[in-house]
């Protein structure tokens, strides 16, 4: 019976941890996105632990978990919280470029540096900014969605449905 569906395919259930323990080496298994479950968000720390996903997961003997969103890798959710409370998790090939990529800006940028920033969090994202310019390590910066938004609404540019598809 599946524990877990999205889309109407099985996330966790009996069904697919067999398939999982039946892998071979080198083998991959792909399972639908599990980051658009209800489950993701809303057990809390603790709860993660015991999500349905998680609890097949831990079944695995050996098994190693990679995570590989930089933009994921913060929260508090069961597929990045849940995956750390088995162990064995570790950095994937993306993430890696991306923290290796974000190191080499702060620590020895080459001049000038042109930071684009954007995304949903406004605090974050103003906070990012000002370490940068602060700093020196950024020259400029470019905002976009949310960000760019406000910077035009803070310099008092009216923003119209017409500003935001221009």
């Amino acid at each position: 019976e599946d524990v877990l569906k999205e889309g109407g395919r099985a996330v966790a259930s009996d069904q697919v941890l067999e398939r999982i323990k039946r892998l071979g080496q080198k083998s991959v298994l792909l399972l639908e996105n599990v980051r658009f479950s209800d489950e993701e968000e809303s057990p809390g720390a603790e709860g993660f632990k015991k999500s349905a996903l998680i609890s097949m997961l831990g079944q695995v003997p050996n098994a190693v978990y990679a995570l590989d969103g930089f933009s994921v890798a913060h929260r508090n959710q069961a597929s990045v919280v849940g995956l750390a409370s088995l162990g064995n998790l570790c950095a994937g090939p993306v993430l890696v470029r991306e923290i290796e990529q974000f190191s080499a800006a702060w620590e020895s940028p080459e001049q000038p540096i042109v930071l684009v920033l954007g995304g949903g969090k406004l605090d974050d994202t103003l906070q990012s900014m000002d370490a940068f310019l602060r700093d020196k390590r950024a020259n400029k910066v470019l905002t976009g969605g949310l960000v760019g938004m406000a910077m035009l609404i803070a310099d008092n540019v009216p923003v119209s449905d017409a500003t935001i598809m221009n």
